[in-house]
């Protein structure tokens, strides 16, 4: 099975540690499938980057280890262009994802990403998958861009997502029960383990 994967929530060569969940799980799959990430990155005008957006400076050769990614920008400005992000992601990355010729498209984040994924999937006619994560769909946004949610919502052949009650939160939104799943974030039990209190406590002072 050859699985495509799009996503901006995945490290890059400027912050490694980001979408470090997204990352493990990723990797993990590519153990079990042919699998490529194909990460399409916002770039703000440097006069009108808001000051929550860290600017990304992309080597473009930068590979995670274990999973063969592809990194792509497309222009935004800030609120004016965001009812067209979703567009700008699905032609970023159409013509890559094309030629990779996936069986099934799993993407991460409901929009931007998840509305450009689903734009492929349809045009390539394969299976799409979405995975919400939290403020994808806690942050609704303005009906605009609450209607191309919904159609990510109603048209992706599964929405999955981190918890019970972001499952939800997806139906309340439009997506059908029958087709909504849960699947919690992993834990890396050789990182995160029960561990002696006051020997913790001591060493840390």
């Amino acid at each position: 099975m050859k699985i495509a994967v799009i996503t901006d929530i995945f490290p890059s060569s400027s912050q490694p540690w980001r979408g470090h969940s997204v990352y493990e799980t990723v990797r993990r799959l590519a153990d079990l499938a042919d699998l490529e990430v194909f990460a399409p990155f916002p770039r703000y005008p440097p006069f009108l980057r808001p000051r929550t957006h860290q600017p990304v400076r992309f080597d473009y050769n930068f590979q995670p280890d274990g999973v063969k990614t592809h990194y792509f920008e497309y222009w935004v400005l800030p609120i004016l262009t965001r009812i067209l992000n979703g567009r700008s992601v699905f032609n970023a990355v159409r013509g890559p994802v094309g030629r990779f010729n996936p069986d099934v498209i799993l993407s991460y984040f409901v929009y931007p990403e998840g509305y450009g994924a689903l734009r492929v999937g349809e045009e390539l006619e394969i299976p799409v998958v979405v995975k919400a994560i939290g403020t994808d769909l806690n942050a609704i946004g303005k009906r605009a861009i609450q209607k191309l949610k919904a159609q990510v919502l109603t048209r992706s052949d599964r929405m999955l997502t981190v918890s019970d009650a972001l499952r939800q939160r997806a139906i309340e939104l439009g997506a059908p029960p029958e087709k909504t799943l849960t699947i919690l974030n992993g834990c890396d039990g050789a990182v995160f383990r029960p561990q002696d209190r006051d020997q913790a406590r001591k060493r840390l002072g």
